[in-house]
């Protein structure tokens, strides 16, 4: 879901202070996006606790999932979250780098424990 998609869920529970907030906020995606919660906070000329309530009204945790949702692209959809050759290319190359190792003495040790 997105910022604005959960803004519009929440928007009757939020007062005029937290419209404002908001509004301010999508004005200043770019640059709250690079932000931790105390800066945006001071950025935004309020407290980190005003923020945080923020964030509560609209059913987000954590400030993580508010900056994940701030910088997530307007025409994300389903199909491009998603690149199954890139994912199967790193799985690839994970997989090779694994091979490069010997576990025979680390499955030597699991195998002779009596406990793991």
């Amino acid at each position: 879901m997105r910022l604005e998609e959960l803004v519009d869920q929440h928007y009757q529970q939020l007062s005029a202070n937290d419209r404002e907030l908001v509004t301010s906020i999508f004005r200043e995606k770019a640059a709250i996006s690079a932000m931790n919660s105390t800066q945006a906070a001071a950025f935004l000329h309020i407290s980190r606790t005003t923020l945080v309530r923020l964030l509560k009204k609209l059913g987000l945790d954590t400030y993580a999932q508010f900056k994940l949702l701030l910088t997530q692209k307007e025409h994300a959809g389903a199909e491009s979250r998603f690149n199954m050759p890139e994912i199967a290319e790193n799985y690839r190359l994970l997989l090779n780098e694994l091979k490069k190792y010997d576990y025979t003495a680390i499955c030597q040790m699991l195998y002779q424990a009596d406990t793991i």
